[in-house]
């Protein structure tokens, strides 16, 4: 079986790395793949992805956008932890995928809107650190 997965701190502090689109054929993202690359600016998740593990992009402070396709089910802790410039937060599964933990800082919850599916917000609202979001539209 050939292993799909983006291997744990593979990117780690590369802080050269502005952008990054994640191909259908990867499965996982895992833990601090990309923790600490603070010029990431832009990243793609292909719907190919199921799960996003532990501090996956921590510390990226220069992302100002995340979007996280209908096939991620499950997001580790702290995932997205201080990911200061985040303002827009897109989550396209109308069922929140499962948060093992707090995803995101305080900032983001207080600052970012979370964009769900159009008739899925109360389900967000509801779920399990989701729900710690002040800003949260369907589209």
């Amino acid at each position: 079986m050939i292993d799909t997965t983006l291997q744990n701190s593979a990117f780690q502090n590369c802080t050269n790395l502005v952008s990054i689109t994640i191909p259908n054929s990867v499965t996982a993202i895992k833990r601090k793949v990309f923790q600490g690359c603070t010029s990431l600016v832009s990243v793609t998740i292909s719907n190919g992805v199921m799960n996003i593990r532990a501090s996956a992009f921590e510390g990226c402070t220069s992302l100002t956008s995340i979007t996280i396709p209908e096939s991620v089910t499950q997001i580790g802790e702290f995932a997205f932890l201080d990911c200061t410039s985040l303002t827009f937060v897109e989550c396209k599964s109308i069922t929140p995928p499962k948060a093992e933990e707090v995803l995101f800082s305080d900032i983001t919850y207080k600052d970012a809107v979370l964009y769900v599916p159009l008739g899925s917000g109360l389900t967000y609202k509801s779920a399990p650190y989701w729900g710690n979001f002040d800003h949260i539209v369907g589209k």
